[in-house]
């Protein structure tokens, strides 16, 4: 049993890890993307890390009376050792996943957990930020215009393709534009922190053009 001293010795406490997670519905399936980064320190422990997926609300009549029921399990997405010796080193996981006809797709969140396995003590936890609708629903996706990718410092688009395109924006997770470009020859956004980022790309003809990427400083 946790007891106040306990809680209070934690409170103010920064963890040395970092989670992003963002999910993306697209038919029956659901796109989990995961970003870990070490923000703190250097260690060379392994750490477990667990993710899940649930079902944020459901109308069930159970037996003891409750009608409604919350962060309802429904899979394991991933589970593995993870290991992050310094920091600004990171690690990304992607799934896709088959949504069950049971199951409300606007209520599912992806669940992620860092774990001491010795202690078993919750280093760090994250929620799934929703981006199905980030962008305009006649937009086009696409994840092979950009390279590198990951990358640390410059953006660029493959030679053959860059003439078609006249601006890029940058957007993180939760839609926030946080830098547009009007020439796409070089893309710098080596002052960006680790994560995961969408790329909107804008042709001649206005239309939007969207790919995902990893920002690394590692």
């Amino acid at each position: 049993m946790i007891n106040t001293e306990q809680i209070e010795s934690e409170l103010g406490q920064e963890s040395n890890f970092d989670i992003s997670i963002e999910h993306n519905l697209k038919g029956n399936t659901i796109e989990v993307a995961i970003f870990i980064e070490r923000v703190n320190g250097n260690g060379a422990e392994d750490i477990s890390f667990y993710a899940i997926l649930a079902e944020k609300e459901v109308a069930y009549n159970a037996p003891n009376g409750e009608n409604i029921h919350h962060d309802v399990f429904r899979l394991v997405i991933d589970e593995q050792t993870v290991s992050l010796p310094i920091t600004g080193s990171s690690k990304t996981i992607v799934s896709t996943i088959d949504i069950n006809n049971d199951w409300v797709s606007e209520e599912m969140v992806a669940i992620g957990i860092l774990q001491n396995p010795a202690t078993k003590e919750v280093i760090q936890s994250a929620e799934s930020t929703n981006i199905t609708s980030l962008f305009e629903s006649n937009t086009h996706e696409v994840e092979t215009l950009l390279y590198p990718n990951p990358v640390q410092n410059t953006l660029f688009i493959k030679t053959n393709e860059i003439d078609r395109f006249v601006s890029a924006d940058i957007y993180s997770l939760i839609g926030n534009k946080l830098i547009q470009f009007t020439d796409v020859h070089k893309m710098d956004i080596s002052y960006l922190p680790s994560g995961i980022y969408f790329v909107a790309l804008k042709d001649k003809n206005e239309n939007i053009f969207t790919s995902k990427i990893t920002k690394s400083n590692w």
